[in-house]
């Protein structure tokens, strides 16, 4: 036999019912800071910093010149914004 509970439309949708559902997630939110506090700074370093200067390296060491880098086609990337349609 399958029973239901009727709950009274008064009390259906209070700060009280939505809150219910989150209840502890500060708590947790804290703890993986907290135990993630030596892991995200490097993370922010290495995806911040780090990458961009090994891209910018790599271009630099696979196309020396200006000439070089024309020829690749590199040179004609959208500066402006504006998607060239060729």
């Amino acid at each position: 036999m399958i029973t239901t509970s009727a709950t009274s439309s008064a009390n259906a949708g209070t700060r009280a019912d939505l809150t219910a559902d989150f209840t502890g997630t500060l708590h947790l939110l804290r703890l993986c800071l907290r135990r993630d506090r030596d892991v995200l700074p490097m993370w922010a370093l290495i995806i911040g910093v780090l990458m961009p200067i090994t891209y910018a390296g790599s271009i630099e060491s696979v196309y020396p010149t200006a000439a070089d880098l024309a020829a690749s086609g590199h040179a004609n990337l959208p500066v402006d914004g504006h998607v060239r349609p060729y």
